[in-house]
């Protein structure tokens, strides 16, 4: 068996791909897909497999050196492909540097847990856009959530393997890491990955000031994360209907929240997000009609609260 690969570098090798022999222990643990370590130019890199043949015509290629125990499923490796494409590049210039094992098991403890609290927000981002898409006609796409499903079941089992170097952990974590970038340019938005919960970090950035209590991002984040869960889960294991209501939006009250300058600019933006007497009406209606549809969509890709805190704790 042989296997054909991509380097993970940042020079494109005019797109080749390189022919490698696959060594009798590693061929029940290769697919498409997988990283490896090989031979290239006189230095062990890594490299992406990206087919796999019964035959080959390279003389004597070299053998594959090593096996991680990262790789890329068939919907990530395809995405992969579509970013590469899209870009003119190959997936090994894609990935160069952007994962790198060996250097996240050496990383501060902090910085790893606030990459976890970055990246378990799926949950809110997507009952937040769900709910603006069956509210205000909002596009969704579910792909790039569906592509972190299983990473993210990895995280909320295992998180404190993070902290021990355990490679599958964060394989995972680098996954939803790399994949919440990626999305952002295939749907045009951050709405896979930034939703309420980002709000309320990058508040507490710009506003805060001197007493910013120098807490991370990804810290932040997964604190809102909490909330913005506990909020969602609330609203959609109630028995209620709920109805959106008028509220006051006086510039005064922008400005005592935001400052003069900033809270003038942020007013007339909040304008084109305001519902209008109508609009709020129809949204009531449409609630009242089909909630428990929606709910019964929605609820599908909410978590439990206390599932999340759990893995912040461990």
């Amino acid at each position: 068996m042989f296997s054909d690969v991509e380097v993970i570098s940042n020079n494109t090798y005019g797109y080749n791909q390189f022919t490698y022999s696959i060594p009798h222990k590693f061929k029940t643990k290769l697919s498409i897909g997988s990283l490896v370590k090989v031979e290239f130019r006189n230095k062990i890199v890594d490299a992406l497999v990206v087919n796999l043949r019964s035959k080959t015509e390279v003389k004597n290629p070299k053998n594959i050196l090593k096996v991680s125990n990262f790789t890329l499923g068939n919907e990530q490796d395809l995405y992969c492909k579509y970013i590469a494409l899209s870009n003119r590049l190959n997936c090994g210039i894609l990935l160069h540097n952007i994962i790198d094992l060996d250097n996240l098991k050496s990383a501060p403890a902090r910085l790893l847990r606030s990459a976890l609290g970055d990246v378990l927000c799926r949950t809110t981002c997507q009952v937040d856009w769900l709910t603006s898409h069956f509210l205000l006609e909002t596009f969704y796409d579910e792909t790039p959530f569906a592509l972190q499903y299983e990473d993210e079941k990895i995280l909320l089992n295992h998180s404190q393997k993070i902290l021990t170097g355990d490679e599958e952990t964060l394989a995972a974590l680098s996954r939803m890491t790399l994949l919440n970038g990626i999305a952002a340019i295939i749907i045009g938005s951050t709405h896979a990955g930034s939703m309420g919960e980002h709000l309320i970090s990058h508040y507490i950035d710009m506003f805060m000031g001197d007493g910013h209590p120098g807490s991370l991002h990804g810290e932040q984040v997964g604190i809102a994360t909490l909330l913005l869960s506990k909020m969602q889960n609330d609203i959609l294991n109630s028995s209620k209907t709920p109805q959106f209501l008028e509220i006051n939006y006086d510039l005064i009250i922008f400005e005592n929240i935001f400052g003069k300058d900033a809270g003038s600019n942020l007013h007339k933006q909040f304008q084109n997000k305001l519902f209008t007497q109508t609009s709020l009406t129809d949204i009531n209606k449409k609630l009242i009609k089909n909630w428990s549809d929606y709910k019964k969509t929605i609820i599908k890709f909410a978590v439990h609260t206390d599932k999340i805190k759990k893995s912040f704790i461990n």
